[in-house]
């Protein structure tokens, strides 16, 4: 796959431990394309686990009986919560649910329950905490359940994720 290959000339890297991929439900890229390109990576040494961006729990099911799938990437915030279907697959087969997007929506476009509770959100995260909105909406993760790894995101460079814990 050209993304994964990119992305270790970029890194300067060997391998990548977990190569998170979306399963586009498409007649010319099917899950079973998907599996079939990632599986290669896997045999060439270019990555050592699978990890599935938002797939529904049937093919979670389907992609985890041909290659174990170590991670799930979903969004989870208080703006939204993961299909409850979708977290039962993953503890029923093991997968590790990695919990992304927690960060408060902005612009246009968005409604005004959204709006009202990222208000309240920015207002607790300056007012009482010090802290921002990302780190509130990490915490608030935190607090869900155990079986969710937070998955920060970081604008610039890697070195910033600090700033949200």
């Amino acid at each position: 796959m050209y993304a994964c290959s990119n992305s270790l000339r970029r890194t300067g890297e060997e391998y990548i431990d977990l190569y998170i991929v979306t399963v586009p439900e498409r007649p010319f890229q099917t899950a079973d394309n998907v599996l079939r390109a990632v599986t290669d990576l896997l045999s060439d040494g270019r990555i050592r686990h699978i990890g599935l961006n938002d797939p529904s729990p049937d093919t979670l099911r389907r992609m985890h009986v041909v290659h174990p799938v170590h991670a799930v990437s979903v969004e989870y915030s208080p703006f939204s919560v993961p299909d409850q279907g979708l977290r039962r697959t993953c503890g029923d087969l093991g997968i590790v649910l990695l919990g992304r997007d927690h960060k408060v929506p902005k612009g246009t476009g968005i409604d005004d329950r959204v709006l009202a509770i990222a208000k309240t959100l920015e207002g607790v995260a300056r007012g009482h905490y010090s802290v921002n909105a990302v780190q509130i909406g990490l915490a608030w993760l935190f607090a869900q359940a155990d079986d969710v790894v937070p998955m920060p995101r970081y604008v610039g460079h890697p070195s910033s994720v600090h700033v949200h814990f």
